[in-house]
């Protein structure tokens, strides 16, 4: 039997898994899942990546392509030894619900594959830049300090206060809730001591992937 060969886009094969697609589209997908061995057995790998997302972030819904953009990477670091019980794990953890966040938390968590070095196999992202910071401050509530920036008085969030740092020139840093960030995240008997985090910074913002930390 003569196999027909068709591309279809990532953002494309993604929106099809989430059946996103209008109904015709869905349909004319379908028939060439159907002739096409290759195309079937993306699919089946795309699926199964969806419901693993699904199981272990039970993930709200967000851009086809953000999701299509972590599913890429799951495919291409599933052969790192280790990687796919790492991940779980960190999935497990993690409590936030948006898409976009759990697409930062993976360029956390394979920052120190590439940053060791990764088989040829494995592409890196020339998107993602990180550089080492260490930073001093005192220990902050974050929601509590925007709160009383916004002149709001009478502050009333959940009974968990969320940890950050703010420096001495008024920079506030927050922590990724991972590994030692998560110690200081939600552990806030430091609140108001000035402490010493150092760590990695992806793409220019304000958020710590925490690598060590003491108070000064």
């Amino acid at each position: 039997m003569q196999t027909n060969k068709f591309s279809i886009p990532q953002e494309k094969l993604a929106a099809y898994v989430d059946r996103e697609l209008l109904e015709d589209e869905q349909e004319s997908l379908s028939q060439k899942f159907e002739h096409d061995k290759s195309l079937r057995e993306m699919l089946e790998v795309q699926q199964s990546i969806k419901v693993r997302v699904k199981d272990n972030v039970q993930l709200e819904k967000a851009p086809v392509h953000l999701r299509a953009r972590i599913r890429r990477k799951l495919v291409e670091l599933e052969n790192i030894p280790g990687f796919v019980a790492q991940i779980t794990e960190i999935f497990r953890m993690h409590t936030t619900k948006s898409l976009m966040a759990t697409a930062f938390l993976l360029t956390i968590i394979i920052y120190p594959w590439f940053s060791k070095g990764l088989p040829q196999h494995v592409p890196s992202n020339p998107g993602i830049t990180a550089t080492y910071q260490v930073v001093q401050g005192k220990i902050i509530c974050i929601d509590c300090e925007q709160l009383h920036s916004a002149h709001i008085k009478a502050i009333k969030h959940s009974n968990l206060h969320r940890a950050g740092l703010k420096t001495a020139n008024g920079d506030i840093w927050e922590f990724l809730d991972y590994a030692k960030g998560s110690e200081l995240l939600h552990d806030f008997s430091r609140a108001n001591k000035t402490y010493q985090v150092e760590g990695y910074v992806f793409s220019n913002n304000q958020i710590l992937n925490v690598t060590s930390y003491q108070k000064l």
